[in-house]
Parts: C-alpha cells; sequence; structure tokens
C-alpha cells in the first residue's frame, strides 16, 4: 500500500470515527428533575427519572418517565388539540396544574422520533398527593 493512500485510509476511518461518536452522543437520552407522592396507595416517595420514552411507540404524543429503581411509570400524554392528561402507572390523576411542552427533534432511533420537553404537575391520584418537575431531552 503507498503512503498517500494509507493515510487517506487513516483519515476516513479516523473521520468515521469521530462521526459515530458525534452521532451516539448526540441521541443520548437526558432527564433531570424530581417526582414526588405522599399518601394514598404508594405511600410516600421522591424519584428522580432517569429513563424516559416517546409515547409514539404506545401510539400517542407524549412522553413516559421512568427511574431505573423504581416501578412508578408517569405519563403525559398531550393531544393535538386536546387536553393534557398525567397518568400514574396506569391510572389517570386528577390536576390542579398540568403542563408540559412535546417536541419533535431532527433525529430518529429504531424508527421513533426523539422528543424533548418538559413536564409539571401538581396532581391527586389514589388518594395521595403527586407533585413533579421534569425536563427530558432525546427520548425515543
Amino acid at each position: 500500500m503507498s503512503k498517500p493512500l494509507a493515510i487517506g485510509v487513516v483519515v476516513a476511518i479516523a473521520g468515521i470515527s469521530v462521526a459515530l461518536f458525534f452521532a451516539m452522543y448526540s441521541v443520548r437520552t437526558q432527564v433531570n428533575g424530581t417526582i414526588s407522592g405522599q399518601g394514598g396507595k404508594l405511600g410516600t416517595w421522591t424519584m428522580r427519572p432517569d429513563e424516559c420514552e416517546s409515547g409514539e411507540r404506545d401510539q400517542f404524543r407524549g412522553v413516559s418517565l421512568y427511574e431505573t429503581e423504581n416501578a412508578v411509570r408517569v405519563t403525559y400524554i398531550d393531544p393535538i388539540g386536546g387536553t393534557p392528561s398525567l397518568a400514574i402507572n396506569t391510572e389517570r390523576a386528577s390536576c390542579k396544574l398540568l403542563e408540559g411542552k412535546i417536541e419533535r427533534k431532527n433525529g430518529m432511533s429504531n424508527h421513533i422520533w426523539n422528543i424533548s420537553g418538559y413536564v409539571r404537575f401538581d396532581c391527586t391520584w389514589n388518594g395521595g398527593h403527586v407533585t413533579g418537575d421534569v425536563v427530558f431531552d432525546n427520548c425515543h
């Protein structure tokens, strides 16, 4: 192999490696915030979600938030032209404050659009009180 060709191959491999690094980094999921519950079915608890999933997987516009070590799933549903709702596990909560924003990003993972946004809420659920303020990015 000639020296210019070998240098070209090394540069091409390095370029591909850098592109793959940035592609992987750009779709890294980020979730920040807390969700707290008091009383009711689950007792008193606080979770710091570290995982999120686009509602597109389950055919709705919204996001589901999880904590790896917690069995609680909080789902924010934001239908286009409809009233947003919040479900904890699978049961709907009654909220005096419920606001959020879902934005589709320019990339996909496993044929699901990446989304970003936030959700803030103050709700009652199964005899308890649940509050949350969570920001998420690159959920898919």
